[in-house]
Order: C-alpha cells, then sequence, then structure tokens
C-alpha cells in the first residue's frame, strides 16, 4: 500500500505506551477526531484504529510543530 503524501502542516509523532488516536489527536489538535490522523496513516496502522502500538511513528495532518514538544 502507498502512504498519502504529506499535507504541508503535518508532524511525525511517535505512539507512546497507553496512547489512542484519540488521545493523540485531542491533544495535538484539540479535537478527539481522529479520522484525519487514521486516513493518513491507514497503511500502517491496518483496517483497526484501536490497533497502534508503542514506537509506531504516525504523521499528523494539519499540525505544525516539532513531535519533541509533546
Amino acid at each position: 500500500m502507498e502512504r498519502v503524501t504529506p499535507e504541508r502542516n503535518t508532524q511525525n509523532y511517535t505512539v507512546k505506551a497507553g496512547d489512542t488516536l484519540a488521545s493523540i489527536a485531542r491533544r495535538l489538535t484539540g479535537s478527539a477526531d481522529y479520522s484525519a490522523i487514521y486516513e493518513q496513516n491507514k497503511d500502517l496502522i491496518g483496517s483497526n484504529p484501536n490497533n497502534i502500538t508503542a514506537g509506531l511513528v504516525l504523521l499528523i495532518p494539519g499540525t505544525g510543530t516539532s513531535d519533541d514538544e509533546w
């Protein structure tokens, strides 16, 4: 599967133990709606958006900050 071309204002986020897509979305975008994050990373995550593991590096669309700030 081919990864979606990233939007201009994106950042990488390394999943930590206990993270969910909703918690990541809430922390980085202010909304628990994780659909954009899931669509951007569907090839890495697979068909189950609840199946993310610590260490997975996700591309977060619509943000412009460094992963190190989170």
